[in-house]
């Protein structure tokens, strides 16, 4: 096995065809060159629309590229625990496919490890919906409230972390409140964050899986589950 990379980025990914390709070559240019070294991992969650073979052969054309699947959708929580556990490198952080976050600002943030276990990001120029803004302000509003968790946005996918970090986590969570369960055990563990401004980029192609109330609801469903089992 070779030496561990300085950086690993991860991609959680499910039926995304469109936008897989586009992601992976952003990636390996903004990233191709990083000192330390680099990898790039596709964790694919039971995708059954193409996309898993075009990871297949992206994974074979690039070295700094691998693939780990799941044979069935077991859901947003479990991907990122895969890619988390799967990571080999001294920081990990993952995009989600639709690149919310412009990928150039994970690696302007990569000197900011030096004062913190963790770097967080939060949108700005934030363009959506009406319905998704008033998803974000109520499930913000639990969070704080059920955790006394203060972050700015919880669930952007804009989050580096030390590898020491991640090791200590015991992550569980089966939908999007993962990012929330991650955050509330940094804080047990006496992480230091550091919360920066991030532009948001809005999805160019498809619809986001998050779009849903159903999937609104389950996540706000299993932080109050957390919630109670911690009191």
């Amino acid at each position: 096995m070779t030496a561990a990379p300085q950086f690993s980025l991860f991609i959680p990914f499910c039926n995304e065809r469109a936008l897989l390709q586009v992601a992976v070559d952003k990636a390996l240019a903004v990233f191709g060159s990083l000192p330390g070294g680099f990898e790039l991992l596709l964790v694919d969650d039971g995708s059954s629309d193409g996309s898993e073979s075009i990871a297949v052969g992206l994974a074979q054309r690039h070295p700094e590229v691998h693939l780990v699947r799941h044979p069935r959708r077991l859901g947003y929580g479990a991907v990122l625990t895969t890619g988390y556990r799967a990571a080999r490198g001294a920081v990990i952080a993952y995009s989600d496919v639709d690149m919310p976050a412009p990928l150039e600002h994970f690696a302007q943030a990569l000197p900011l490890l030096k004062d913190a276990d963790l770097v967080v990001g939060y949108p700005i120029g934030v363009s959506k919906p009406i319905h998704r803004h008033l998803y974000t302000w109520g499930y913000g509003w639990m969070v704080r409230t059920l955790l006394q968790l203060r972050v700015r946005d919880v669930n952007f996918s804009f989050k580096l972390l030390r590898r020491s970090l991640v090791d200590e986590l015991q992550l569980g969570a089966e939908t999007g409140f993962i990012d929330a369960e991650l955050l509330d055990q940094a804080r047990a563990l006496g992480g230091r964050r550091l919360e920066v401004p991030v532009p948001y980029q809005r999805r160019s192609k498809g619809r986001s899986h998050f779009d849903s109330p159903v999937v609104a609801w389950r996540t706000g469903a299993e932080l109050v589950r957390y919630w109670r089992a911690k009191r």
